[in-house]
């Protein structure tokens, strides 16, 4: 996001990586990885029949500059249903 520095007034380039993998393993299951800003993110889907669970978590930087601070969310959503 921006990398070229085009958005914005904050030059902190460490704020403006992101980067993320996911693997598709057969039929069910999900895995999700990767890099927002300079924290770590991981996230799962388990889809079976119906039921679809997913989860992720991610950490933003809330300070003024990267490694000043960080604020870790998680998220989760379960679905029911074709």
């Amino acid at each position: 996001m921006d990398l070229s520095q085009n958005v914005g007034e904050d030059n902190d380039w460490a704020k403006r990586i992101h980067l993320g993998i996911e693997f598709q393993l057969p039929k069910i299951l999900s895995l999700r990885a990767g890099l927002n800003q300079e924290y770590g993110t991981v996230g799962a889907t388990i889809d079976i029949w119906l039921v679809r669970l997913d989860f992720a978590t991610y950490a933003e930087e809330v300070g003024a500059y990267s490694g000043q601070r960080s604020d870790r969310r998680y998220m989760g959503q379960l679905s029911i249903g074709g």
